[in-house]
């Protein structure tokens, strides 16, 4: 492990000039990470946009950020170079060519692991998926070809061919270290913004609280993000500033730039969370609160419902769009019941509650939502709205 870190040490050099590289590597580097957040955006896409842009907005900072700092820090020497002779010289290891082979490996089972862990795609989304990942695929390729010429012709392929090669080979290194680290970084985002399901309400617990740790934590990720990224950063900041205080004639401006990204903290909770707070305050609109939140606790986590599956659930006296964030809606709300209409994505139609407004199904959703429809026109008929099951 140790010759691979010193191998990979010989990319970084913070203080070089910036080569005549520097243009073409920002510009592959970027197409890189535009061809990422895509197939990002397409593995965290949420039902609620509101939560899609609390998950998407910090790693795509990052990215792009991570983007020109490689591009400023990592330099792969041209050939002719005193520089290149030390890879040339690192490479002639067998052993470490081999272990540079591992890379490839490791990137193949993050690939993997991402795609396996992705919601259905249609046949646009998997055709750019795969495009997004051939020149990945070619950059493994080089590096495996590489290690193999190594056993069958008995020396390193570098010191039998121009150095222009071992240049390609670096980058190849290169680009495909960088794949690997936004993979890494999807897969982390994916497995920290999933929703929290084994946490359920029992009998005895207080609704009102256990309902708030559900909506804000648990269920949505927007809270999740907020507090990872921001909150990490205020944090290792203000130890940072109290180990190390400023110099009186820059505390001023330290004060402002700390005060700015609290505020902007706290603007960002606040626009992200609004969806919650208005699901939870149409308990109160509906009547009883605290009665009507135990009543849902109970139908909701205990009892088995009348319908359910990934995206919508059924129970006696609400109906759950599971993949908003606190989308509740009361059945005794309900004002009608839609018919199939077209609209700019399809087919689509809608069940109209007096309080909580609509909820729109696309016609993707149609074997999902008609449960909830079959229940609904139920729920029109005046017996079931005295009598629910």
């Amino acid at each position: 492990m140790k010759e691979l870190v010193l191998f990979f040490q010989l990319f970084v050099d913070p203080d070089a000039v910036i080569g005549q590289d520097f243009a073409v590597v920002m510009l592959i580097l970027y197409a890189g990470a535009a061809l990422y957040m895509a197939d990002f955006y397409q593995l965290v896409k949420q039902k609620s946009k509101a939560e899609t842009l609390a998950i998407l907005g910090i790693p795509c900072v990052v990215t792009m950020m991570g983007s020109a700092l490689a591009a400023l820090m990592v330099q792969v020497p041209r050939p002719g170079t005193e520089q290149i002779l030390s890879f040339s010289q690192a490479l002639g290891s067998e052993k470490l060519q081999a272990k540079l082979v591992l890379v490839t490996f490791v990137w193949m089972l993050l690939w993997a692991v991402c795609y396996l862990l992705q919601r259905k795609r249609g046949k646009k989304e998997v055709i750019r998926w795969v495009i997004s990942c051939i020149p990945d695929a070619v950059c493994a390729a080089v590096i495996i070809f590489s290690f193999l010429y190594y056993p069958v012709s008995g020396r390193s392929l570098f010191f039998v061919t121009s150095e222009w090669v071992l240049w390609v080979y670096l980058y190849a290194v290169y680009f495909l270290c960088c794949k690997i680290v936004l993979l890494a970084v999807s897969l982390f985002v994916r497995l920290y913004s999933a929703r929290i399901t084994c946490f359920r309400w029992q009998t005895g617990k207080h609704p009102a609280a256990f309902l708030h740790r559900y909506f804000y934590i648990y269920q949505s990720a927007i809270l999740r993000n907020v507090l990872l990224f921001e909150g990490g950063l205020l944090t290792f900041l203000t130890v940072l500033l109290v180990l190390e205080p400023p110099l009186p004639d820059e505390r001023g401006d330290v004060v402002m730039i700390m005060a700015f990204l609290y505020l902007g903290a706290v603007f960002v909770i606040a626009t992200a969370t609004v969806p919650i707070r208005k699901g939870l305050r149409r308990f109160k609109e509906w009547g009883d609160a605290r009665q009507l939140k135990e009543l849902f606790c109970r139908e909701y986590f205990t009892q088995d419902p009348i319908a359910a599956n990934e995206d919508y659930v059924v129970t006696r006296h609400f109906l759950v769009d599971v993949q908003q964030p606190a989308a509740v809606y009361y059945w005794r709300d309900l004002q009608n019941v839609g018919g199939w209409y077209l609209d700019g994505k399809g087919k689509s139609r809608c069940l109209y509650f007096h309080k909580a407004g609509m909820v729109k199904f696309s016609e993707a959703e149609g074997a999902a939502s008609e449960a909830a429809f079959q229940y609904a026109k139920q729920w029109m008929s005046p017996f079931l709205r005295d009598n629910p099951q």
